[in-house]
């Protein structure tokens, strides 16, 4: 017998568990994560790392359309400051991230039969998705899987995407996921202002 009955069993799986975000850099080796994209109109940006004036609390700072120098500090209003590049990846001091285009998407996740969030600022995998889209059999991509997958050169991640069959069974799932979350208001756009897509989903 069930611990909790079923409309709490109900509440505790929409509700913990599941990350919102699929993080590409934590992608793991040889365990590709097979998903559906859940609109074909991706949120595109730009994002510009910056840290509180301690060097701490790092977070991202997002724009419509490629920003100037004055754009980045007008927008961290002087309670943050440009992330310089790590040592470990070549950079020199002083020498600041540069802003970077980003797409968000909603997916939705087989693994973890749930929606998340898809940023994307890997170009290879832009490139990729774009190429995908532009073959006929796949020009609706959400009729379709995705399965992406890292193997490591060093240290050095290489990414590939492929389009597969959607999952057998699954389009009920999936539709009934996403009709839930957008019944509770979610709004990618909110990642412009920092905010959860999400709302109080």
């Amino acid at each position: 017998m069930p611990f909790a009955p079923p409309e709490i069993t109900q509440s505790l799986e929409s509700t913990g568990g599941i990350s919102r975000y699929l993080n590409i850099s934590k992608i793991e080796e040889k365990q590709p994560v097979r998903f559906a994209l859940l609109t074909d109109e991706p949120l595109w940006f730009y994002e510009v790392w910056g840290e509180d004036l301690d060097g701490l609390n790092p977070r991202p700072f997002r724009f419509t359309s490629k920003p100037t120098e004055e754009d980045v500090l007008q927008e961290m209003g002087g309670s943050y400051k440009r992330r310089e590049i790590p040592e470990k990846w070549g950079g020199k001091p002083g020498e600041y991230l540069q802003p970077k285009l980003t797409c968000a998407v909603p997916i939705y996740n087989h693994s973890l039969n749930g929606v998340q969030v898809l940023s994307i600022k890997q170009v290879t995998i832009q490139r990729e998705l774009n190429k995908i889209s532009q073959i006929e059999d796949y020009s609706d991509l959400t009729e379709w899987d995705l399965q992406l997958s890292v193997d490591r050169v060093g240290e050095r991640p290489v990414y590939s995407l492929q389009a597969l069959p959607r999952k057998k069974g699954s389009d009920p799932e999936i539709k009934k996921a996403w009709k839930e979350v957008e019944g509770n208001g979610f709004d990618i756009a909110r990642l412009l202002n920092g905010e959860d897509p999400f709302g109080d989903s």
